[in-house]
């Protein structure tokens, strides 16, 4: 038997026992999700017979009926063990189930629920395990580069309490001599973190002339800054 009739079987096995407990609404919810041309070749007729069962044990027992009668009209009854059936057959009988199925009437106090396919598990144990750990060594700084990292902290933390004084507006257009001859990135953000939006706006312009590969990214900002204004 192959890998798709086992899978078929196993998902009927389970939706008849779910039949037999009296859960007619998740048993069809699962052979539902069986149902293709592929299906109905090599379980078409078992298809059909659980169909009908279940559409009996709902109640509707004309329903099941007519669904036994389209099944023989179908699968005509033979004593082959694997009964054949033509594509065309199959063709058939997966569109009269589609259309059967929305219209199967369930009690109103049928619970839906979402089936949990936790009964078939498939292992490959031929598949080794690989471990991809890896582990970082940290690489060893002279003296120089720790005095120089060391510097730009010490720098940076002067940076973060340093106090720019704020410039009108107005000086600003009168006079734009004002901005420092080098322009940094932290000193713009020192100047949006004061309030001082007009002068972090000309920070990021020159930030944006002299370094035209963050030019977008100067620009976003600089967008930002004109609405808070």
């Amino acid at each position: 038997m192959s890998t798709h009739s086992n899978f078929i079987e196993q998902r009927l096995n389970f939706a008849k026992d779910l039949l037999r407990s009296g859960n007619v609404n998740r048993a069809i919810s699962i052979c539902e999700e069986l149902l293709s041309p592929a299906a109905m070749i090599s379980h078409g007729k078992e298809i059909f017979s659980f169909i009908a069962d279940a559409v009996e044990k709902s109640g509707n027992i004309d329903k099941a009926e007519a669904i036994r009668i389209r099944s023989k009209e179908l699968f005509a009854d033979s004593s082959i063990i694997e009964l054949e059936v033509s594509s065309s057959s199959a063709d058939t009988a997966h569109a009269y189930v589609l259309n059967l199925l929305p219209q199967l009437m369930f009690p109103p106090d049928a619970d839906s629920e979402i089936v949990m396919y936790d009964d078939i598990s498939y292992s490959f144990d031929t598949i080794p395990a690989f471990d991809y750990t890896v582990i970082s060594k940290p690489l060893p700084r002279s003296e120089d580069s720790i005095r120089s990292l060391s510097a730009l902290e010490e720098l940076a933390k002067r940076l973060e309490h340093a106090k720019i004084p704020v410039i009108d507006e107005e000086r600003t257009i009168a006079s734009p001599s004002f901005m420092p001859s080098i322009v940094t990135e932290t000193m713009a953000d020192i100047y949006e973190q004061q309030g001082a939006y007009a002068q972090a706006i000309k920070a990021y312009q020159v930030l944006a002339r002299n370094n035209p590969d963050k030019l977008e990214y100067f620009e976003s900002k600089i967008s930002q800054l004109r609405l808070r204004q």
